[in-house]
């Protein structure tokens, strides 16, 4: 068997399936290229078109939604890095950190699709706040100068 560590990095692990991940990313990317086409086709509508405006306005909050679904997701992918970190094996962790670091930045570009994407519709949902305030704490927890390798380097001193 491979010991105590091992199992208690399965056990905190629970049901996170990295082929299940790859699965969804893929349906993601399938979803968000349909939002983002919905949003060019409701835009080549006839300016007389009266419905223009709003099939416009829904087309861009559905295509909000999927990079707000990423950033729920990022959150999720940082714990299990972090769970790497913690139980993985040492000469792996700077993997586990770039992953982090990846993640965050994975993070930041979907906020910024949500912006733009949402640019010109008032009001904003009310996923928005939370993706903002999911976004933030990525980026807290991803701080480089409190990752492992920074301390180990002393990079704040140079």
């Amino acid at each position: 068997s491979r010991g105590p560590r091992y199992r208690d990095f399965r056990q905190a692990m629970g049901d996170f399936h990295l082929g299940a991940l790859r699965s969804w990313l893929a349906e993601t990317r399938n979803r968000d290229e349909a939002a983002f086409q919905a949003v060019l086709t409701a835009m080549r509508l006839a300016s007389q078109d009266q419905t223009k405006s709003s099939q416009i306005h829904q087309a861009k909050l559905h295509a909000a939604e999927v990079p707000f679904e990423l950033i729920s997701c990022a959150r999720k992918l940082q714990d299990a890095c972090d769970l790497c970190l913690k139980y993985g094996k040492s000469s792996l962790r700077s993997d586990a950190e770039v992953a982090r670091i990846l993640v965050e930045a994975a993070a930041t570009a979907a906020m910024t699709q949500v912006a733009t994407n949402l640019d010109g519709v008032d009001p904003k949902p009310d996923f928005v706040a939370g993706a903002a305030a999911l976004v933030q704490q990525i980026q807290e927890l991803g701080e480089l100068q409190n990752s492992p390798t920074s301390q180990k380097l002393d990079l704040d001193k140079h």
